[in-house]
Parts: C-alpha cells; structure tokens; sequence
C-alpha cells in the first residue's frame, strides 16, 4: 500500500484496518485461490478468462510471503538496501534516502 506520509500519520487508524483487512483477504485467498477467484470474478468491470483468472491468483498467492513470524507486508531492511544498490547501480535512481523514505512497518499487526 502506498499513502502519504500525511495521511498516515492522521489516519493511523484506518490503515492499520486496511492493512489488516487486505492480509485476512490473502490469507483467505491462499486458503482457496478457486474460490478467491471466483469472487473477484464476480466485481470485474472487465470480465477475465476464469482460467486466466485462476492462474493469476495462484501464481499471486505462491509468490506473497512475508518472513517467519512476521505478518503480511512486512518489509526487511536487507532487501530495501540491495534494491536500492542495484537500482544506484543500474541508474534507476540517482541518490538513496533514508530507508524510512521508502516504507514503514509501524501499521502492520
């Protein structure tokens, strides 16, 4: 998720909710990526091969994780650090902030 810095501060809150509400929602999808599918089949605007769909929701649930004993969304500073090196390296950015610049932990439960 991305929000302003702003906003999340007047609104910790309503992220945190967010934030645990999208969890449960993987958690759940992980749990039955058919059914999962299913479901967001039911509010496309765009109406999607029910394959191609399911495939993307697996492919989705196989590639989201979050270290061990952490939850959901968690963020190491490790790999904040090696992406920003690589993308340094590549000329993807040309400076490197603070890693609090890029992401938080504080509103993950």
């Amino acid at each position: 998720m991305i929000v302003g810095e702003a906003f999340a501060d007047n609104n910790a809150t309503t992220v945190r909710k967010l934030l645990r509400a999208t969890a449960k929602g993987y958690r759940d999808a992980m749990a039955d990526p058919k059914h999962a599918a299913g479901i967001m089949a039911k509010y496309m605007k765009v109406p999607e091969d029910p394959d191609v769909l399911d495939k993307q929701v697996e492919a989705t649930v196989i590639s989201t994780n979050a270290p061990a004993g952490k939850p959901l969304g968690w963020q190491e500073s490790a790999d904040w650090e090696a992406n920003l090196s690589m993308l340094m390296e590549t000329g993807g950015i040309s400076e490197v902030r603070p890693l609090g610049a890029y992401y938080t932990n504080d509103y993950l439960q």
